[in-house]
This record gives C-alpha cells, sequence and structure tokens, in this order.
C-alpha cells in the first residue's frame, strides 16, 4: 500500500492517497450519488411531513444542498424523544454535533460556546439511510407520526 502513497500527504495522521482498488469503488459510489440523494432527500421530505409540533428539524438554505446522511432535529426533552423511538425501534442518537473548536485547542470549552452547547444539549439525530426499504421508511414515518404531541 505504501507504495501508493504520496511522500507528506497525511490528514490527521492518516494517509489521503487512494490506491488504485479505493479508487475504483469510490468512482462507483459517485456514479450513484444522485440518486442516493434523492433517496435521502425523499425519506427526510416524509418523515418531516410527520414531525410534531416541538420538535424543529435543521433549516438548509434554498441555495444550499444537504446530504442528509442524519436528519437532526432539536427539542426541550431529546432524551424523552430519544426514548419515545427507541421504543418504536427507530435508531436515534443524541450527540449529532461536537465542538471541534473545543477539541482543537485545550485551553477552550463548552463554556466558551455557549450556541453550540445550547444545539448539542437540546439534539437529536435521526440516520437517513438510501438503502431503507419502504417498511424500514415507513416505519420511520409512522414513528413520528405516533409521538406524543
Amino acid at each position: 500500500y505504501n507504495r501508493f502513497v504520496r511522500s507528506g500527504t497525511v490528514n490527521a495522521h492518516v494517509d489521503t492517497r487512494l490506491s488504485p482498488i479505493q479508487a475504483g469503488v469510490g468512482l462507483a459510489q459517485i456514479r450513484e450519488l444522485q440518486h442516493t440523494q434523492r433517496r435521502r432527500h425523499s425519506i427526510v421530505d416524509r418523515v418531516l411531513a410527520q414531525m410534531p409540533a416541538g420538535l424543529m428539524a435543521q433549516t438548509i438554505r434554498s441555495d444550499e444542498v444537504h446530504a442528509w446522511y442524519f436528519l437532526v432535529v432539536t427539542c426541550d426533552d431529546p432524551d424523552r424523544v430519544a426514548s419515545a423511538l427507541l421504543q418504536r425501534g427507530v435508531d436515534v442518537g443524541r450527540a449529532p454535533m461536537r465542538n471541534c473548536a473545543a477539541m482543537d485547542e485545550p485551553d477552550t470549552g463548552p463554556s466558551q460556546f455557549p450556541v453550540a452547547q445550547s444545539l448539542m444539549d437540546r439534539s437529536l439525530q435521526i440516520p437517513i439511510h438510501p438503502t431503507m426499504d419502504e417498511a424500514m421508511v415507513q416505519h420511520l414515518v409512522e414513528a413520528f407520526r405516533t409521538l406524543p404531541r
């Protein structure tokens, strides 16, 4: 593998040059990117249509394109919502964001980024997988539809 790595090309202590096999896989994935993104957008649109009051989904500007790897929502009691979704069989997480500046600078911490900390404390993430079949998508939509209002 090392014969494919350009000397001095590193990112976070990981070589960033791709082997021919990795590049081939990447090219195959790029061919499917538009389909994957359309599928994720479709799933997010269906979930947002059932989003109960009190949950606020992340927003994007109309001129932006979002990957929708996760749907991040904020609310006053994310632990209660996460528990309700987990009880309905929905894979949901509670730590969608990290304060990267606080991680990179040892002298900084959450108190120096109160808005970011507040968002993190009130947020949860719902994975959006383009390979979800119709039954899985319907289950996700139904879980949101049946959340207490």
